[in-house]
């Protein structure tokens, strides 16, 4: 994508970029329009240029270079004359898994050896290598240290900090103490740094500690630091296989930044730890009880939790009709579906009895998502109140339940399919048997398949209205395909909590999103999908207003 592009994306913003990208931003090959020839004169190759920089001064966008530099002195530590000696040959990326080596000559410490620091952060392995040129041996920074400390300068104060109160050598003291706080290890620390007394180590660590704590971000420092964390994120995604959706660690190294990561496409593919999700879905036991409903229904119904309907099993959603409205006639998914409330998993296991490990699961994955969602809501809205009795006020002070979350065990016969639609809820966790989900991207389906190992995260509908639409609710679809098997957790509020955007993302010039009460949109749309109907004032049919990226303004 072309900055000309990004900047229709990102108007009125600033780019961090490497020295050769601020270099090429001038190159006339980037801006050729198409069908011309490469022998266009001096003349017409300008004029491309001074087009598109026009257009880039039109939405107001800034450029400071020097950006894999920053991060690869913050997290290998590295003394400013160490950093301002790297060439693209010192960046070495592994081959297998997500490392990559910085190799430089020497240091102060080294007596004039090579020394060589493991970086393992993948985002930053995934930037250096869309960046890194490995045949080439000049510098990655050669304009000079004095150019250096310009650019610095220029990047503390796009952020809104003083350049005063900082120095290029900031980011080796700073990484320390990140590192330190990281690996809990002042060995370890002390050897990333190659220092050869630990005293010194000591010191910088104690003064970052105690300076850390009197940090205190404006609202528009965190505005400015949030956005340039989000083209970061997209930066790092072109230089992946699998560009379209993002792979977080919302645990370890990208803890809090799940809502950035869904702004790119509404989803996002997490590593599936053991120790997070214990066992995981009991595909065999499902299929069995599948088998069992299908075939000895009697049986099945004799299960106390069937009795009380703490475990259901349906067929009859037509999920289209909640996008297209009650115009279209009712025509059912081709699937079968378990299905399991807050209420019943909350009741406790003992009345579950053979079945206890499906409310095991359904506990673990809604704590998985409710603790991920109060931690971002934790910093999204730090600087701002907000209003008493919505959804971020509720979670922030713990009174939140989420009783309209839902497990949902989904089995799809051969041929087997889920008309697109989008979820209610906040967030969706789920995990699959096989490929057949996908998504509406870019005017056109894509597949949603997570690589092994990984469960794919999604946004609802409310979280879309949280975010004030910067995180669009994921329109998706399961196609038909073979047997399939998918484990599926609802992230969904209270019925009378109101979901409005949060305070930070208010734009005030009346294009914001209404508030919601959760339990009637929660009905309109269940309305929608089993053939209900619920009379609008005026004894006529309830209708959708729909905006062109699928989400429901308002029910009228």
């Amino acid at each position: 994508m072309l900055f000309q592009d990004k900047a229709d994306l990102f108007p009125n913003c600033d780019f961090i970029v490497g020295y050769d990208t601020y270099r090429r931003v001038l190159h006339p090959k980037y801006y050729a329009p198409p069908g011309s020839s490469e022998r266009s004169s001096a003349e017409e190759q300008a004029a491309w240029v001074l087009e598109a920089l026009r257009r880039l001064q039109s939405r107001q966008i800034r450029f400071v270079a020097g950006a894999a530099l920053l991060a690869v002195g913050f997290n290998a530590l590295l003394r400013t004359g160490e950093l301002l000696g790297l060439t693209h040959r010192h960046l070495v990326i592994h081959d297998r898994g997500h490392g990559m080596s910085v190799i430089f000559p020497g240091s102060k410490t080294s007596q004039g050896n090579p020394q060589v620091v493991l970086v393992q952060d993948r985002q930053l392995v995934s930037f250096a290598r869309s960046i890194r040129e490995p045949r080439r041996k000049d510098l990655l920074w050669p304009a000079g240290p004095r150019q250096f400390r310009v650019q610095f300068a220029k990047m503390l104060t796009k952020l809104g900090f003083a350049p005063d109160d900082y120095s290029p050598y900031s980011l080796r003291r700073g990484g320390a103490t990140w590192f330190f706080q990281s690996s809990l290890s002042m060995d370890a620390t002390v050897a990333r740094g190659r220092w050869s007394c630990s005293k010194t180590a000591t010191q910088y660590i104690d003064e970052g500690t105690s300076q850390l704590a009197q940090v205190f971000f404006t609202p528009l420092q965190r505005s400015r630091i949030r956005l340039w964390r989000l083209e970061g994120m997209r930066l790092r995604q072109e230089g992946e296989e699998e560009a379209g959706v993002p792979h977080i660690d919302p645990w370890e190294a990208d803890r809090g930044r799940l809502i950035d990561a869904l702004r790119l496409c509404g989803a996002a593919f997490i590593p599936i730890k053991k120790d997070v999700f214990g066992e995981g879905p009991h595909f065999p036991a499902w299929q069995d009880l599948w088998r069992e409903a299908l075939e000895d229904f009697k049986s099945f119904c004799k299960r106390s939790v069937v009795r009380k309907r703490q475990l259901r099993f349906s067929k009859g959603e037509d999920l289209l009709r909640t996008r297209v409205g009650e115009s279209k006639a009712h025509t059912p998914d081709v699937r079968y579906n378990f299905g399991v409330g807050h209420d019943a998993a909350s009741e406790g296991r003992e009345g579950w009895r053979d079945l206890a490990w499906i409310c095991d699961d359904f506990r673990r994955m809604l704590s998985i998502l409710t603790n991920m969602v109060k931690e971002e809501l934790s910093l999204a809205a730090a600087d701002f109140k907000e209003p008493c009795g919505t959804l971020a006020a509720k979670v922030l002070s713990d009174c939140e339940s989420w009783a309209g979350s839902r497990l949902r065990h989904s089995l799809y016969p051969p041929n087997g399919s889920c008309t697109e639609h989008t979820d209610y809820g906040v967030l969706t966790l789920q995990q699959s048997t096989g490929p057949g989900l996908e998504y509406f991207a870019d005017n056109s389906w894509q597949t949603l398949e997570p690589p092994n190992g990984f469960a794919v995260i999604f946004a609802g509908d409310m979280l879309e209205v949280m975010t004030n639409g910067q995180v669009r609710a994921l329109v998706h679809r399961v196609s038909p395909g073979d047997f399939r098997q998918s484990h599926i957790v609802f992230l969904q509020p209270d019925r009378d909590t109101i979901v409005q955007p949060l305070q930070s993302h208010l734009r005030k010039d009346g294009t914001d999103f209404p508030p919601v009460t959760y339990g009637e949109w929660h009905s309109k749309k269940t309305s929608l999908a089993f053939r209900k109907f619920l009379p609008a004032k005026g004894g006529q049919n309830s209708k959708i207003i729909w905006l062109s990226h699928g989400f429901v303004h308002g029910l009228l």
